[in-house]
């Protein structure tokens, strides 16, 4: 996904702190993951404990269709070590998976 990664011209700039989960009454301020087509801002999933996020990154794609999201807080000068998602992508029946994005410091850049 990440060669024809569609990236949207929205001019939307993520701020470097003070981060929130952008969906409504969403209070999440941790486990946020930065879509890469339109840098929506959203909370990850709920894991299977009731812990973690709401999963309104999952519920975005699903409007959207968009693949990629970057994990906020794993963002550094070590590209390889960036938690990057698919929300497209299955593995063993389980949709969304772990991957590289070959062009990620030019879809940070946008």
């Amino acid at each position: 996904f990440s060669e024809t990664l569609e990236q949207l011209d929205n001019g939307k700039k993520v701020p470097p702190s003070g981060w929130r989960c952008e969906a409504d009454g969403c209070d999440q301020t941790e486990g946020l993951w930065l879509n890469l087509s339109d840098g929506s801002l959203l909370c990850g999933r709920k894991n299977w404990d009731g812990s973690g996020g709401n999963s309104h990154g999952v519920e975005h794609h699903g409007k959207t269709g968009y693949p990629l999201a970057v994990k906020m807080g794993t963002i550094c000068a070590d590209v390889a070590a960036i938690d990057v998602h698919s929300y497209s992508e299955e593995l063993h029946g389980e949709r969304g998976i772990m991957v590289r994005d070959a062009r990620l410091v030019e879809h940070l850049a946008h």
